[in-house]
């Protein structure tokens, strides 16, 4: 738990039961890692950030549990605003509407 979501919860007098769905920290994270989707869609395939994004991890990974991808959270909050990665990629060339859209998300609930 990092020290924003602590202090949040801390001020809320709230209980360690679901500190994220209490204090809201779950839909910020989920807002701030679709406008960084969006940035990454419009940004020129040649910039490195693009280029280290699109390049990925190592197919091989080690032991254990596998390893929380980046992408996998960016489609589960892409399946829970109903949409698929190709349709966000083309909205994502809308600034004004995407960041709209990311705006109703804190309406939406996620798992």
């Amino acid at each position: 738990m990092d020290a924003d979501t602590r202090t949040k919860k801390k001020n809320a007098g709230k209980e360690n039961k679901e500190p994220e769905k209490d204090c809201g920290t779950k839909t910020d994270r989920q807002k701030n890692a679709l406008l960084w989707f969006g940035q990454l869609m419009i940004m020129d395939p040649r910039r490195l950030t693009r280029r280290i994004w699109k390049m990925g991890r190592p197919k091989k990974g080690g032991r254990g549990r596998p390893r929380q991808k980046w992408d996998d959270d960016i489609g589960k909050y892409l399946d829970s605003t109903k949409l698929t990665w190709n349709k966000a990629a083309t909205q994502t060339r809308d600034r004004v509407n995407w960041r709209r859209r990311i705006a109703d998300t804190r309406n939406v609930e996620t798992t």
